[in-house]
């Protein structure tokens, strides 16, 4: 067992719970990348969002989109390889996960934010749904990348994170 307490942000906390409730509300009984998405959607208060934003992704289109590919797709027997919070999640948000935190460290940020999770998801496209979906949107990794970099977006590290917080969002891997 290990917590990730420590490489995330407190928005990227907020985003996590927030995909475990947007996996219940669509009967699932894994979180996806896709529901990772739809968490940057609903928590809104994110960098992530607000890229998206900036750059004129449709969001309404883009949940839509993600919410009609979920609504009938069947977890039941979708490997897990983590829970949060009790909650499991796909071998491939643990991916996305660990990617997120590589995309912070490539940046020497110690925490990972919302926008990290936008490059790690664009990082391999063909490997998410949601990805997709953002390239046909006019996303990539490349341009998401360079507006980070010429909007001068990315946080000093631990910038809304205090060291000393106990926080209520740990990840437990389920191998001993």
């Amino acid at each position: 067992m290990y917590s990730m307490d420590n490489v995330f942000s407190k928005s990227v906390k907020r985003i996590l719970e927030c995909s475990r409730t947007e996996a219940i509300r669509l009967n699932s009984s894994i979180i996806m990348p896709e529901h990772i998405v739809l968490g940057i959607i609903k928590e809104k208060q994110n960098n992530a969002y607000s890229i998206l934003e900036k750059m004129n992704v449709n969001i309404s289109q883009l949940s839509a989109y993600i919410e009609a590919e979920l609504i009938d797709y069947d977890t039941s027997d979708y490997p897990q390889a983590h829970s949060i919070n009790d909650f499991a999640v796909s071998p491939k948000v643990t991916a996305l996960l660990r990617n997120t935190v590589s995309e912070a460290l490539k940046e020497n940020i110690k925490v990972a934010d919302s926008e990290h999770i936008l490059l790690a998801l664009m990082q391999n496209p063909d490997d998410y749904y949601a990805s997709k979906i953002l390239e046909n949107m006019n996303m990539n990794y490349d341009n998401i990348n360079e507006y980070l970099k010429n909007n001068k977006f990315l946080p000093k590290a631990g910038a809304d994170f205090a060291d000393d917080e106990e926080d209520e969002a740990p990840f437990h891997s389920n191998e001993s």
